[in-house]
């Protein structure tokens, strides 16, 4: 009996030391809006974008900023615990001129590992 304890533990503690570390970042995919998309000024533009980690999860960023000044038109963030999560949102521009934005996406998992990815599109007048 006494043996057979000692190789349940010796297999218990060989197979959490075989457990491989996380080093594969969260996938990111924007669904909407597409790559150099156009709208019309004051049309809702829907954002949807899915992120997903072969582990777990732990926060995300999402930034609409016009690229040639830098300027933060709209943010999101959020600390999530999950393996999937999905971002469903709308955003409504008012612009004076046509112009273009650009959509930055974020994902950090639980260990750390960080992926991001953007897209641009454009409101006319």
């Amino acid at each position: 009996m006494k043996t057979q304890l000692s190789l349940l533990l010796l297999f218990i503690c060989l197979a959490l030391s075989c457990e491989q570390p996380d080093t594969l970042a969260p996938s990111i995919i924007i669904v909407t809006p597409e790559e150099n998309s156009s709208f019309l000024n004051g049309q809702a533009i829907d954002i949807a974008v899915d992120i997903e980690d072969d582990v777990m999860l732990h926060s995300y960023s999402l930034t609409i900023l016009t690229p040639d000044n830098g300027e933060i038109k709209w943010t999101a963030s959020q600390q999530i615990n999950v393996q999937e999560f999905s971002i469903r949102e709308s955003f409504l521009p008012e612009v004076k001129l046509t112009t273009s934005f650009l959509l930055k996406i974020e994902a950090r998992d639980a260990t750390g590992n960080e992926n991001k990815t953007e897209t641009e599109f454009q409101v006319n007048l």
